[in-house]
């Protein structure tokens, strides 16, 4: 049994895992009801992460979370938490995160919240953000965002749909809007590297990211923090949408 986490967003700012102005542009986008994904290699923070980020899900809003080994503490007073089970009995039934999932969409959640996304599942979550549950997270095992959305798509072909590689690619650009990519950097220390907003395909059928914020290293020591800070790159395509709902100031960014 995993200890329920107990960092907080703040915490994560003083370990230097994020900045202030990306905390504020993750609480808009979250408050906005963007669908996320996170993103990181064993041991980089995803999980961590995804319950500090909870925390800016309003109050009001029914939530089901969905974990293999209960490690998400959220302190909204409308969770529903879901474990995977196994039962004991030789024909048991098996109560699997894609189980789950379909069960969870049948309570009429706002938002769902996955702690691993590793198999089939990935197409319920997806048809969920895509149908009335947007704005839900969860968490991926991947090493870059590209190679996020590529494991997803990965995801959904284990799932036998019957539909051409452009069409799925299509469904996973214009379902989710952004991907946070964390790591694990050399000397141990964790940031989130990259937040990055999906485009739809290009003319090829290739991804297309827009790296919005990006973090990068200037001094790498062992066992001493790593030395950087997170650079905002360039708007993101819906930053005019979120300022008219005063969501967010994007003058506050000093972009280069």
């Amino acid at each position: 049994k995993f200890t329920p986490i107990s960092k907080s967003i703040d915490d994560l700012i003083k370990l230097g895992a994020l900045d202030d102005l990306t905390r504020k542009f993750l609480r808009a986008a979250i408050r906005d009801r963007k669908n996320i994904l996170i993103s990181g290699g064993a041991g980089s923070g995803k999980t961590t992460l995804l319950n500090c980020l909870s925390a800016f899900i309003p109050k009001t809003e029914r939530i089901v979370v969905i974990e293999e080994t209960s490690e998400l503490a959220l302190q909204q007073p409308h969770v529903i938490p879901m474990e995977t089970a196994q039962s004991d009995a030789p024909d048991g039934e098996t109560f699997d995160i894609r189980r789950l999932v379909k069960t969870a969409l049948r309570l009429r959640p706002d938002r769902i919240i996955i702690g691993e996304v590793r198999g089939e599942e990935a197409l319920d979550l997806i048809q969920a953000m895509s149908v009335g549950h947007a704005g839900s997270m969860a968490t991926l095992h991947a090493s870059s965002p590209l190679q996020a959305l590529l494991r997803l798509e990965t995801l959904l072909l284990m799932a036998k749909l019957d539909l051409p590689i452009s069409a799925i690619r299509g469904q996973i650009a214009s379902t989710l809007d952004l991907v946070l990519q964390t790591e694990r950097l050399s000397n141990g220390t964790r940031r989130v590297t990259h937040v990055s907003e999906v485009l739809e395909p290009n003319e090829h059928g290739q991804y297309q990211l827009r790296h919005l914020i990006r973090y990068k290293v200037t001094n790498l020591g062992a066992g001493i923090p790593a030395v950087g800070r997170h650079h905002p790159v360039i708007r993101p395509t819906f930053s005019i949408a979120m300022e008219e709902k005063g969501l967010m100031n994007f003058d506050e960014f000093p972009y280069e």
